[in-house]
């Protein structure tokens, strides 16, 4: 038997989670998100539609059950932190890095939260007690330079006529040659190149990997481990590696990643999905279409498992080789 460090319940040495309070037993475990990803994947599509308030109460439910669940504490401050309530958003992260002290995703997370409430505040400040009036005109300093010329002019005037008269000029017989001013051209405005402040991007604009895989698996939120993704400049499509997960269907893995995925980048048309082991287990695409009627089935109450068969394309392994999946053509099957 092994003893929860969390909150001290005796389970099985062979348990990879608390089934007291969820934390994980083994070193760079998951604790029980295993067990609770379809709870995840549903809080993630209230999200991607916009309905916070369910998307809370399923994170709600899940802590319910395992309240020493790290990533609901995260999901959960993330759902706050898009509704512009920051400082219940900080409130979760801080929870979450008690229990997990080594997530530095969480960490950074929660310094932003914080850096943006700062501002607010500050801003609301400026608000209530009124910004200070636009600076008056300095009349003062004006009249003192005003001052200061009519005297220069003045003593230059008086010197001119103390000054013994010299000769007269000479007529000038060249002409003048004055230079015609420059043709002022017009500001050549260019937009500003595509980053993760001023999305959203074209959907046939390549986003930078590293900044794309963090955005995926911040939908899926540790329930399975992005390696990498990357948007093809050729077109709207995006291809995300993940991880195979140990006694877990890789299809499941891999419509997972996916559906992370449209939710990460709505305007991509479709998902080319790898499951990597030691080596390649799976591979396949979802389409738009097909993603958005698995979301509404999901949402309906249908597990994830049970929306497997036609759900990709250009499956690989074949179902002739050996695996189970129902290949097609084309979104819906087409």
């Amino acid at each position: 038997m092994e003893m929860c460090p969390k909150c001290f319940e005796m389970n099985p040495a062979e348990a990879e989670f608390c089934s007291q309070c969820g934390a994980a037993l083994k070193e760079a475990g998951d604790g029980s998100d295993a067990e609770v990803y379809k709870e995840f994947a549903r809080a993630n599509l209230f999200r991607m539609r916009g309905d916070s308030k369910s998307a809370i109460d399923v994170c709600l439910g899940v802590l319910r059950r395992f309240p020493n669940n790290v990533t609901a504490h995260g999901l959960l401050g993330d759902i706050y932190g898009e509704s512009g309530q920051l400082r219940e958003s900080a409130q979760w992260y801080e929870m979450a890095l008690d229990l997990d002290p080594e997530a530095q995703g969480m960490r950074a997370k929660l310094e932003a939260v914080n850096e943006r409430a700062k501002r607010e505040e500050a801003s609301q400040a400026a608000e209530q007690i009124g910004l200070p009036p636009k600076p008056q005109t300095p009349w003062a300093y004006i009249a003192l330079v005003a001052v200061l010329v009519l005297a220069v002019g003045t003593s230059a005037y008086l010197l001119g006529r103390q000054s013994p008269p010299g000769p007269a000029p000479t007529a000038m017989h060249q002409p003048i040659e004055i230079d015609a001013p420059p043709v002022q051209q017009p500001p050549v405005t260019r937009p500003a190149p595509p980053t993760e402040e001023n999305e959203p991007v074209p959907a046939d604009t390549p986003i930078r990997a590293g900044a794309l895989a963090a955005a995926v698996q911040a939908e899926i939120q540790g329930a399975v481990t992005v390696i990498a993704a990357t948007q093809d400049p050729r077109g709207p499509r995006i291809s995300v590696n993940v991880a195979d997960q140990e006694d877990i269907d890789p299809r499941v893995t891999a419509l997972t990643a996916g559906l992370a995925a449209f939710a990460a980048r709505p305007q991509v048309a479709r998902v080319h999905v790898t499951v990597l082991g030691k080596e390649p287990v799976f591979a396949g695409t979802v389409y738009a279409e097909e993603a958005r009627r698995i979301q509404s089935s999901i949402q309906a109450g249908q597990p994830l498992s049970s929306l497997l068969d036609g759900a990709f394309t250009d499956v690989w392994p074949t179902p002739s080789e050996g695996q189970a999946p129902s290949a097609t053509t084309g979104p819906g099957g087409q």
